[in-house]
């Protein structure tokens, strides 16, 4: 019988490819850091392990990279009137950012996040007293409606600024708004156990400014001096409203004479859940809904109001042949214009729209206001899609209901718009949010808990009596012992040929922040193959144990589908890479 005894890297769900690598960079300047971020290939790693440094122009990222320092407060940039970050993300794609500080005069944005992507995950990170906004997420392409819209999470995240300054502006894709609402799922941008602090409340100092389809989940903050805040169509040239938020289990403080002019949370268009936050009763508005072209023309000339006015179904303006849409006059051989008389004036398949419902005398439903959903399939008319307010309270435990603008009666009705009730049939999305066990740091970094001792007498003897026990924590560094057995499960012996090749394949030891994975390069004959072996870990500090059973087979190109939390992402001629990952979950004991 054979023991071979390997020592495995562990991560957490986000596991990059086997040959990932670091980049360790030492000084951490612009040109230094662009250099390591051009060397890396998608998957691996850049290290800033310095105490940070001054820079005057950004880094591009155009790939998966994790990019880490040594924590929030011994690594960080300080941006000299520029932006820091310029990414541009592919289908596909993952960024990971963490452990990170970020301060100085930033120019237009710290960040700027633009393409599509699978993940991103940026937690771990302070900023202290920016002079723009943190993050620009989307605005340079929402245009391009064949991406995914952005999503993400972004937890831990410590703000502190003295400057009236938004955090985050996020454009979606307009085309959320033909989707259903599609709460509590991972299709949007969340904002988790963070805190942000102003030095004083300013009117414009957001955590959050969405629009464009934005899809936005702010929960369990601490916000002081500031609010959580949406746009609606109208107020910015060619742009739709805000699609959905998400707010809860929040803590939204404020403190000085600037708070009387104050929102807690404030509505300009789409629909939301709002519940179980707490809302300081200095605002002047605990909740305040309003629809901007009530009152102003907007960017489409027009009121929302009892005349009717017309716009091309993609609700932009278009050149006056009726060649394109656009944005100015500067792309069409004519004059970039906003209103339709018939659908010969728009361009391509486009027809002539109403911009508003016009279900009675004032112009009401006003195009993505406060309780409007999907749109119809012609794009002329919205569903009904109420917001829902419930359970918000004061520091004093007193209930607090939102207000709007009183000339806005006509528009924003309660039990029409909106309800003071509990959204019948909402669930929340998990949390935390799932991807934050791809995070790089975990929140528990001590040993799991392991509610079993490993069988008396030859741990090899290959017991027939598998017991289930879940796995708690997540471990820095373990060594693994790995005992193959044959698929007769008569014997230990296994395959020859695959125990020769685990012993060549792994070796090593390697110490890493996150939870528990398992790789494993597997090199045998494509021919049809299965396998099942045993992997016993053992944590270094306690001496605690456990077996996993992990169980696979491999068939002649093309592969089917492996087993859950398996994946052979290749085979070329005798090599194949596999993974195993998994979160918190329950194990076979053997």
């Amino acid at each position: 019988m054979k023991k071979l005894f390997l020592s495995l890297i562990l991560l957490l769900l986000f596991i990059p490819d086997i040959s990932a690598s670091t980049i360790e960079v030492n000084t951490c300047t612009q040109a230094n850091v662009q250099g390591a971020i051009n060397t890396a290939i998608s998957g691996d790693t850049v290290w800033l392990n310095c105490a940070g440094g001054t820079w005057s122009s950004h880094v591009n990222i155009t790939k998966s990279l994790t990019i880490k320092g040594n924590g929030e407060d011994s690594t960080t940039i300080t941006a000299s009137s520029s932006q820091l970050f310029d990414i541009d993300l592919n289908d596909g794609d993952s960024l990971n950012m963490y452990d990170l500080g970020i301060t100085g005069s930033t120019g237009g944005y710290a960040f700027t996040i633009n393409g599509e992507w699978d993940a991103l995950l940026i937690h771990d990170v302070k900023f202290t007293n920016i002079t723009s906004r943190a993050f620009n997420i989307g605005y340079g392409d929402w245009v391009n409606i064949n991406e995914k819209s952005p999503h993400g999470v972004f937890w831990n995240i410590t703000y502190t600024n003295t400057n009236a300054v938004p955090f985050m502006w996020i454009s979606a894709k307009d085309e959320n708004w033909e989707d259903d609402d599609n709460f509590g799922t991972a299709d949007a941008i969340y904002i988790e156990d963070s805190t942000f602090t102003w030095s004083s409340f300013a009117i414009n100092a957001f955590v959050t400014d969405t629009e464009h389809g934005g899809r936005i989940v702010v929960r369990h903050n601490t916000i002081t001096n500031s609010g959580i805040q949406t746009h609606d169509f109208g107020s910015t040239a060619q742009s739709r409203g805000n699609r959905i938020l998400e707010a809860y289990g929040n803590t939204i403080n404020c403190s000085g004479a600037e708070c009387s002019s104050g929102v807690g949370i404030g509505l300009r268009g789409g629909t939301a859940v709002i519940y179980d936050n707490t809302i300081d009763s200095d605002f002047w508005a605990k909740g305040f809904f309003q629809i901007y072209r009530v009152d102003y023309n907007g960017w489409t000339g027009n009121k929302c109001d009892n005349t009717t006015d017309s716009i091309c179904s993609s609700l932009m303006s278009h050149c006056d042949d009726a060649s394109m849409s656009c944005y100015g006059s500067y792309q069409c051989s004519g004059n970039c214009v906003v209103s339709c008389s018939d659908d010969a004036d728009c361009p391509g398949a486009e027809t002539c729209i109403t911009i508003d419902g016009h279900s009675d005398g004032y112009g009401w439903p006003c195009r993505d206001q406060t309780g409007r959903g999907k749109d119809a399939a012609d794009n002329d008319t919205q569903a009904s899609s109420p917001l829902y307010w419930w359970n918000n309270e004061d520091e004093n435990t007193d209930t607090v209901v939102p207000i709007f603008n009183g000339s806005h009666t006509n528009y924003i009705q309660v039990e029409r718009d909106y309800y003071l009730t509990a959204k019948g049939g909402y669930v929340a999305y998990t949390y935390p949010h799932p991807g934050r066990s791809g995070g790089g740091t975990p929140g528990d970094t001590t040993a799991p808990t392991i509610d079993w001792s490993w069988p008396e007498g030859d741990a090899l003897a290959c017991s027939t009596d598998p017991r289930t026990v879940p796995l708690q924590g997540e471990w820095n560094e373990a060594a693994v012992t790995h005992y193959c057995k044959d698929d007769s499960g008569d014997t230990c012996d296994g395959d020859t040929t695959f125990d020769d090749m685990l012993s060549a394949a792994v070796g090593g030891v390697t110490t890493t922040s996150g939870g528990i994975a398992f790789y494993q390069t597997v090199s045998h004959d494509c021919g049809t193959s299965g396998w099942t072996y045993w992997v016993r870990s053992q944590d270094a500090a306690t001496n605690e144990s456990l077996a996993v059973e992990i169980s696979f087979s491999v068939n002649n190109p093309p592969f089917p589908q492996a087993p859950t939390g398996l994946s052979i992402t290749e085979c070329l001629g005798t090599v194949k890479n596999i993974g195993i990952s998994g979160t918190t979950k329950t194990v076979d004991i053997n």
